[in-house]
């Protein structure tokens, strides 16, 4: 019986789970064994509680993946993900060492037939010239094939990131005795799935390869009109946005739903807050508006099924998602210091101009099950 151990390393919220779980079905269903170490374990438990009778089996199980404990010092301003993992820890051989390491104990504790990576540099590191490493994500986190990554704000440091790229392969080679020779290639695998949109994509300007629908969006609703006065409101605990939101929400004339990472909140007749994650697949259709953090996967979600979105980035992912999403007349951008006044406001605008679903000829694939359908071809042809 063949076997995928699938990592999930950065990141938090509940973006990167919804896209595994119908990956998750695919496999178990092809009738593959799956061990799934997220960095969320409990969020990961709770979001996968439908797979009660493979996890009670055995053909799934969910652990905790290695995860980077501490920091290393703040290297200022950030404009490439090369910076960022500098930054989290991957160009300190003391604290990426012992990360790796764990993936290389569970690796050989699993011994997988593939492995499925999702945002776990590490888990790539450590499968690095021993088994195959299926990568999938968005365009921020599978840069292209290319020896330099290129700045992605305009005040971004070339030679920050060329300098943070040649660090991390630095310790890389230390810590895993592995050679790579780009930093590209470090987050990129045997093979990948893109899974955004090229007006999502951060590297749209240069990258051209593959992209693929994404497995956790609905495919677009053929009832284009909204048939609910509803808006969905997706935020992280202690957002900045929350408590403007939950002061304006009496002067919204129509219900509103809202998840704040599972944190409670007081309701009020038109708020109605909920202690899980909200089900978008089953939601955003038909629903008049949505205001969120800036994640790709409700980003895309509103797109496709045309509603408009207000979003309030906290990181530079975030905000050039934001930014995208601004520049197609989807949604709006709301900017720090974030006031109950410029919320209403947005709110307003928004309602009173709806978004249309963006062309999706680029993608190569163009439905969840066109992409789940070929991850599985590639997992069964590289095993």
């Amino acid at each position: 019986m063949p076997s995928v151990l699938i990592g999930w390393e950065l990141g938090a919220g509940n973006g990167h789970i919804q896209r595994l779980r119908p990956v998750i079905a695919t496999y178990l269903q092809a009738g593959w064994t799956v061990v799934a170490a997220m960095r969320n374990v409990r969020l990961a438990t709770m979001q996968f509680a439908d797979f009660r009778a493979e996890l009670d089996d055995g053909r799934l199980s969910i652990v905790q993946a290695p995860i980077f404990l501490h920091r290393s010092p703040s290297i200022g301003k950030i404009s490439s993900l090369a910076e960022i993992l500098a930054q989290i820890g991957f160009a300190d051989p003391q604290l990426l060492g012992p990360v790796v390491r764990a993936w290389e104990r569970l690796i050989g504790k699993v011994q997988p037939s593939v492995i499925l990576s999702d945002a776990a540099p590490s888990l790539n590191i450590a499968a690095s010239g021993r088994l195959p490493v299926i990568v999938i994500g968005n365009g921020w986190t599978v840069p292209p094939d290319r020896a330099e990554l290129p700045p992605l704000l305009a005040t971004g440091d070339a030679s920050q990131i060329k300098l943070a790229s040649a660090h991390i392969l630095d310790a890389v080679e230390r810590v895993a005795k592995r050679n790579i020779v780009h930093f590209p290639a470090l987050l990129r695998g045997v093979a990948n799935y893109i899974c955004t949109l090229k007006m999502l994509d951060p590297y749209n300007f240069c990258r051209d390869e593959a992209l693929h629908w994404s497995p956790e969006i609905e495919p677009p609703s053929k009832d284009a009109v909204p048939s609910r006065d509803m808006v969905l409101i997706y935020l992280p605990m202690k957002h900045p946005a929350i408590q403007p939101l939950i002061k304006v929400a009496h002067a919204v004339p129509m219900q509103q739903y809202a998840y704040f990472g599972g944190a409670r909140y007081p309701e009020t007749g038109n708020l109605q807050v909920s202690p899980t994650p909200i089900d978008f697949r089953a939601e955003v259709p038909g629903c008049r508006l949505i205001v969120h953090h800036g994640g790709l996967g409700t980003a895309l979600q509103a797109l496709v099924q045309g509603v408009p979105q207000i979003i309030c980035p906290a990181d530079l992912e975030k905000s050039l998602i934001a930014t995208a999403i601004s520049a197609s007349g989807a949604g709006a951008v709301l900017t720090f210091p974030i006031s109950s006044q410029n919320v209403a406001t947005a709110i307003q605008r928004a309602l009173a101009c709806p978004s249309q679903p963006p062309s999706l000829s680029e993608l190569v694939t163009r439905s969840p099950q066109e992409t789940l359908t070929s991850l599985l071809s590639t997992s069964n042809g590289l095993r």
